[in-house]
C-alpha cells in the first residue's frame, strides 16, 4: 500500500474528512493530491498528519506485514492503561474501533475484557448480549497461547445457562472444570445451579435459597416462602443476579400454589415469564 493509500485508510478509520484532517497547516487540496499519490508530504507536513492520524510516521513507511507491530505499538498504552483501570469495556470497543488484530498479548487481554463484559451481561439477566460476549471470549482466546483454562470454563458455565435458562445442565458438561470455574470466579453459581448443600457460598442468597429448596422438598411451604420473600426483598443489590431471582419466583409460584393462594401463583408465574422475556435482550 501507497503512502496516500495508508494516509487515507487511516483517515477513515478515524471518521475524519479531509478538511478535518488537513485543519490549518495544509489545504484539503494538498492533502487530495497526497492521498492520491500526486504529491509527496515533506517530512514536516507528514509528521502534522501523523499525529492527527495518531499513528508514528515510521507507521506510513512500513511493510505491509509490520503495519500491526506500528498500530500496536501506538494504541497499546492507552489499551494498557484502560485495562488496569478495570474499564473493559472502553478497553474492548478502542480495541474493535482501532485495531481489531490480536497477538499473543492482545488476545488474553480482549479475552479478559469480554468475558468480564459478559459475565455483567450475564448477572443482569441480557443473556443474549451475554452469549455474544462470552462467544467473543472464546474467539480471543483461540488467538493466545496463554493459559486461558478458567475462561473458557467459566464461558462454557455462563453459556450454558444463558442458552437454556430452565434447564442449564442440560447444556454443561462439569467434568474437569471444577478448579477452573473457582479461578474463574464462578464457582458459587455452578455449586448453587447444581444444589450442593455442603459449599460454603461466599453469596448468602444462594445458599439461603437452597435452604427454601430443602423444605419444599419437605413440603414445608410456608417456611419456604418467608425465605423467599427474603430474598426476593434484596432484589437490587449486587449479589441479586437476574438467574437467581428468575429461580425464586419459580419457587414462590410453586409455594403459593401449594398454599392455596392462587392468586400469589399467578403474580409469581407472570413475573418468572416476564423475566424470562427479558433475558432475550
Amino acid at each position: 500500500m501507497e503512502l496516500g493509500e495508508k494516509i487515507k485508510k487511516r483517515r477513515r478509520e478515524l471518521g475524519l474528512t479531509q478538511e478535518m484532517l488537513a485543519g490549518e497547516q495544509i489545504t484539503r487540496n494538498m492533502l487530495c493530491q497526497i492521498e492520491k499519490g500526486k504529491a509527496v508530504p515533506s517530512l514536516p507536513t507528514l509528521t502534522y498528519l501523523a499525529e492527527r492520524l495518531r499513528m508514528p510516521v515510521g507507521y506510513f513507511f512500513c511493510r505491509e506485514e509490520e503495519e500491526f507491530f506500528y498500530r500496536k505499538q501506538k494504541l497499546f498504552p492507552h489499551l494498557q492503561a484502560l485495562y488496569k483501570a478495570g474499564s473493559y469495556t472502553e478497553c474492548l470497543r478502542t480495541f474493535e474501533k482501532e485495531l481489531g488484530e490480536c497477538d499473543d498479548e492482545l488476545g488474553l487481554m480482549m479475552a479478559v475484557c469480554s468475558f468480564d463484559c459478559g459475565r455483567r451481561a450475564w448477572h443482569n439477566g441480557a443473556f443474549e448480549s451475554a452469549l455474544a460476549y462470552l462467544s467473543s471470549t472464546l474467539d480471543y482466546i483461540n488467538e493466545t497461547t496463554y493459559p486461558t483454562a478458567y475462561l473458557r470454563a467459566g464461558c462454557e458455565l455462563y453459556m450454558a445457562i444463558s442458552a437454556n435458562v430452565q434447564a442449564p445442565l442440560l447444556e454443561f458438561n462439569e467434568l474437569g472444570y471444577i478448579d477452573s470455574l473457582r479461578e474463574a470466579g464462578c464457582l458459587d453459581v455452578y455449586c448453587y445451579l447444581t444444589e450442593k448443600q455442603d459449599y460454603v457460598f461466599e453469596n448468602p442468597f444462594y445458599a439461603e435459597h437452597l435452604r427454601a429448596k430443602e423444605l419444599m422438598k419437605s413440603d414445608h411451604y410456608v417456611e419456604a416462602l418467608k425465605i423467599l420473600i427474603e430474598i426476593e426483598q434484596q432484589k437490587g443489590g449486587d449479589q441479586i443476579t437476574a438467574f437467581l431471582l428468575f429461580r425464586v419466583y419459580a419457587d414462590m409460584e410453586i409455594c403459593y400454589r401449594e398454599n392455596g393462594n392462587y392468586e400469589g401463583a399467578y403474580r409469581y408465574s407472570t413475573k418468572r415469564l416476564s423475566l424470562l422475556n427479558a433475558f432475550k435482550s
